[in-house]
């Protein structure tokens, strides 16, 4: 299987996840959004820990190439959240930007490739050119929650918002 080869079924057997998916309305990742945008629903694959077994998947993807790692997670994420309603009246996945910064010392998003391994599961369509960042920010490795709030207001933008209108 092709995702054996990314992540071994030892590792994914082991990932902690969350479950989110019974509850895509109403559990910790949909409330830290409460009060702060509309959301209405929102889903993690696996709870992330610094230095955990399962950060090394997370290192992996982000900062030593292997953007396949994200494609790899967003389709099990989709195929796991198949089983649910959690799909039902999404009809584009619109990743968020990384800064242009980032992006070239990356060669590529970590959310793109997730967006599209979600895409690649569910049919859903992906958008990279809708949202854009206006602002770069420093990284938030070392920010704690209220900081990472602060640090990403204001720093996208939606191009051409008549294209997502009623989406």
């Amino acid at each position: 299987h092709a995702d054996e080869q990314v992540i071994c079924t030892n590792c994914n057997i082991d990932l902690p996840r969350t479950n989110f998916s019974r509850q895509p309305y109403d559990n910790e990742m949909a409330k830290s959004f409460w009060g702060r945008i509309p959301i209405e629903k929102a889903a993690a694959l696996f709870y992330y820990q610094s230095h955990a077994p399962a950060s090394k998947i997370i290192y992996e993807l982000k900062y030593h190439n292997h953007p396949e790692v994200g494609k790899t997670m967003g389709r099990m994420m989709a195929e796991e959240l198949k089983a649910t309603s959690f799909f039902d009246g999404i009809d584009l996945i619109v990743p968020i930007p990384l800064s242009r910064k980032k992006e070239r010392q990356r060669c590529y998003n970590q959310s793109d490739w997730i967006a599209w391994g979600i895409s690649e599961a569910t049919g859903i369509p992906t958008d990279t050119t809708s949202v854009v960042r206006t602002k770069s920010n420093p990284s938030q490795t070392t920010l704690d929650h209220r900081q990472r709030r602060e640090n990403v207001r204001d720093i996208f933008a939606v191009r051409h918002p008549e294209s997502l209108e009623g989406r």
